[in-house]
């Protein structure tokens, strides 16, 4: 006994759609090794001080204040970017606008120190 029935074909078309649907929206396998691998490279400066942090990774993009005599040490990088829209390249003094590019995301690390310099926290956004 059919409780209902279905075409094949609607079926075929059903379960297509969802195998895209879940391939195309769920988080990648990579963007979870990536993500744990920043985690543990994040926290492994917990307990090291800011100067040590500098000295590693260079200058960051910014430093602010806590409000609490820490600080908030800042990394931003641009990935997945041509370019500024509003490059410039100089040839023989004269300038010429560069071809329209596009835009990327910003992968952020912060860092936050303590009034000693050591840093307690961090977090971080974009691959």
């Amino acid at each position: 006994m059919k409780l209902f029935s279905m075409p094949k074909s609607l079926v075929l078309s059903a379960s297509i759609i969802f195998m895209l649907n879940s391939y195309c929206c769920a988080p990648k396998v990579n963007d979870f090794r990536k993500a744990s691998k920043i985690d543990r490279i994040m926290d492994s400066w917990v307990g090291h001080y800011q100067s040590e942090l500098v000295a590693y990774w260079g200058a960051p993009t910014e430093i602010v204040s806590d409000g609490k005599g820490g600080s908030v040490v800042i990394y931003e990088s641009l990935k997945g970017t041509w370019g500024n829209l509003r490059d410039k390249r100089i040839v023989g003094g004269t300038h010429y606008p560069t071809k329209s590019r596009q835009p990327g995301y910003a992968a952020t690390r912060i860092f936050y120190v303590n009034e000693e310099g050591i840093i307690y926290s961090w977090k971080w956004s974009g691959l």
